[in-house]
């Protein structure tokens, strides 16, 4: 069974399940039992707790096949591991959790604004504990409230949110970002199982972020996400299957530590090569089957032409080769491996030519910082910082981008 086919029952099984009381998401990825990671990609259902089947109504039980393809049920919350938390994140259902939400605390009136305020360029949102948009017992953020507070002091100006906050966030991940509408084709952003802007309050919102982590790696990532990693590759034209290679674990999200990206920032490189926080590696092809990695930290990193031409910065023409190291294993200080040599007609094959053209996407996005607190008048100095942060992200995404990009980021 392809990836596609798990992708594809995904996206269609998705409404009907989320209207299970139950479930809170719905994604994809490798099947776990035990601990411990299956040949099977799954349809991943996230659910609030898991109960015995002898205790479930017939019509609330998650099917162990779905359009033939395997399930695997998860507690939400639980997840183990930075890579599964942010899949959780990034497939989870808010507009239901905050819908939920709203209907346990039955409170009617808006919270109160009284509070906010902007800092520089950094809206300050307090939460209102008559109507939070805090989850205690979870550690967690309604962020469909948190979204909506933040709109009542600023119109639907933005592209996507960036939240931080002052208070603790169950994010093992350190960053996240969540998609609801990229209409671009080409790129395999179906991926995402987004569920688009209903029940958010915008017409322009694309996606939002949340962040811990303020290094450069994180920073680019996570806004490189609403275009990639999510292609595959087919080898020839007449190929049957997509391959995920150069994706890391050999599914839709980031880029594969082994296949040679240059200095993107997105592959999880500092985790699966165990390198300091905020470093990743671009490989350097010895000529003898071996690869030596060369380090990239803060400042360096630029997305790579597959990056850009997905971003619909570049034409194909302009990407060039790009390989992957099949079968790597350790040869000292260097990686032995067979070298598999693509370009962007693998990519074209597998996606499908990326519309609208390079010529046609657009090159500036509006993106607002937020910081969400529980006391505004204690917020100044941690507002300031993330202030800093937000101009050093400006200046790096236009370097990442060789200058072909830009992010605006004042409110």
């Amino acid at each position: 069974m392809n990836l596609e086919q798990v992708i594809s029952a995904a996206q269609l099984t998705r409404i009907v399940l989320l209207k299970q009381p139950g479930v809170l998401g719905v994604g994809h990825g490798w099947k776990v039992t035990a601990g411990k990671r299956t040949s099977q990609y799954a349809v991943v259902v996230y659910v609030r707790e898991k109960r015995p089947l002898r205790l479930l109504p017939r019509e609330e039980r998650i099917p162990k096949r779905l359009n033939g393809v395997p399930t695997d049920v998860v507690v939400a919350g639980k997840a183990k591991g930075r890579l599964a938390d942010e899949h959780e994140h990034r497939f989870t259902d808010y507009v239901k959790v905050h819908r939920e939400l709203v209907k346990a605390h039955a409170v009617k009136a808006p919270p109160s604004t009284a509070h906010d305020r902007d800092i520089g360029n950094v809206a300050v949102v307090q939460d209102d504990p008559k109507n939070s948009f805090i989850i205690p017992a979870k550690k967690d953020v309604d962020w469909v409230g948190a979204y909506t507070k933040f709109r009542q002091t600023h119109a639907d100006n933005y592209d996507f949110v960036t939240f931080w906050s002052d208070f603790d966030v169950n994010c093992d991940c350190g960053a996240f970002y969540c998609g609801l509408v990229n209409p671009t084709k080409g790129i395999n952003w179906s991926a995402c199982i987004a569920g688009g802007r209903a029940g958010w309050g915008s017409k322009r919102l694309l996606g939002f972020m949340y962040f811990i982590r303020e290094d450069d790696a994180a920073l680019l990532q996570e806004i490189g996400h609403h275009w990639m990693a999510y292609t595959g590759f087919k080898s020839t034209a007449t190929d049957s299957q997509v391959h995920y290679d150069i994706c890391l674990g050999n599914q839709p999200g980031h880029w594969s530590s082994y296949f040679d990206d240059d200095a993107s920032p997105m592959d999880y490189d500092e985790s699966e090569l165990r390198l300091p926080p905020g470093e990743s590696v671009d490989w350097k092809d010895n000529g003898d089957g071996t690869f030596t990695p060369q380090r990239i930290g803060q400042g360096q990193y630029r997305y790579c032409n597959l990056d850009l031409y997905l971003m619909g910065l570049i034409p194909p023409d302009q990407v060039g080769d790009f390989f992957f190291i099949k079968k790597p294993r350790k040869a000292g200080g260097k990686i032995r491996g067979t070298r598999v040599t693509l370009n962007v007609n693998n990519i074209i094959w597998a996606n499908g030519k990326r519309r609208p053209s390079s010529a046609k996407s657009p090159k500036s996005f509006t993106n607002a910082f937020v910081l969400l607190t529980t006391d505004a008048s204690k917020a100044a100095k941690r507002a300031q910082e993330i202030d800093a942060v937000r101009q050093r992200y400006t200046t790096a995404f236009a370097a990442a981008t060789g200058n072909r990009a830009q992010i605006v980021t004042a409110l």
